[in-house]
């Protein structure tokens, strides 16, 4: 814009050369406009956040992020109220997702876009695995045809009798929480052991063994009865209350109920 000519009453007329010469101020009419148009530019620049340079300090960087949006701590970050059907976070992966969010100076709102992207992937991963096993367990009905419940039975109970037909096995955990006990590769891996050891095998390795300690067990009440000055037989011993409790014991392995 050209420098519009200074008049006597022109508010320029008190300011130095420099200044009254400048093209920058030939827009204001008046030195309320010049006022009005500073204080407007002092609110653009104070709502201005400076992005901090690679050397910042953590405070100069926790100020940046609490300017950008960051809530003030972790447990302020809120999931979306909608999960999908049969999706859950739970206590200790959620707080380890909002402890991530805080310290990379996630917004509310950087954080629910990234937490719904997660959650979209997990849903679309989930959903191949499930497709992927079923497609796995039709391809092993073609192969097993008639057998394939007779086989699938005997597949587990090896897994049974390896498990000690514990539930609550890390291993048989796995298998349920994972869905790989119906995997093809597993249920025919049983199968195999079934087949290679057979079932007999296993019941009858049990039994030895239970049979070996039910004489082990009797043994040891032997041997404990026939030390007469031993910890059993004494009253006063320091140790006759943990003799007679091993003496329970072993009469429970030797004779089931039965008691000395």
């Amino acid at each position: 814009m050209a420098n519009e000519p200074i008049t006597p009453n022109d508010w320029r007329e008190q300011l130095p050369f420099e200044l009254k010469t400048n093209d920058s101020l030939s827009k204001f009419k008046d030195v309320s406009g010049l006022a009005k148009s500073y204080t407007e530019l002092e609110k653009t620049m104070g709502s201005r956040v400076s992005i901090p340079g690679d050397g910042a300090k953590p405070e100069e960087m926790d100020s940046y992020y609490k300017k950008w949006g960051r809530p003030d701590k972790n447990e302020d970050y809120k999931f979306p109220d909608k999960m999908p059907e049969g999706f859950s976070i739970n206590e200790e992966f959620g707080g380890a997702v909002r402890s991530l969010g805080h310290k990379l100076g996630l917004n509310q709102r950087q954080f629910s876009d990234l937490t719904q992207w997660g959650i979209e992937q997990s849903v679309a991963i989930e959903a191949l695995q499930k497709t992927e096993r079923e497609t796995g367990q039709k391809g092993l009905k073609d192969k097993w045809g008639y057998a394939f419940d007779s086989n699938r039975e005997k597949a587990l109970r090896t897994l049974n009798m390896l498990t000690g037909g514990k539930q609550d096995h890390p291993f048989v955990q796995y298998l349920k929480n994972s869905g790989a006990g119906d995997s093809p590769q597993f249920l025919e891996f049983m199968l195999e052991l079934n087949e290679k050891f057979g079932e007999d095998k296993f019941i009858d390795s049990k039994i030895h063994q239970e049979t070996m300690d039910k004489d082990n067990a009797r043994k040891k009440i032997n041997e404990i009865k026939a030390d007469s000055k031993g910890a059993y037989w004494n009253e006063n011993h320091s140790q006759h209350g943990d003799a007679l409790k091993e003496m329970n014991r072993l009469y429970e392995i030797a004779y089931g109920e039965e008691k000395p």
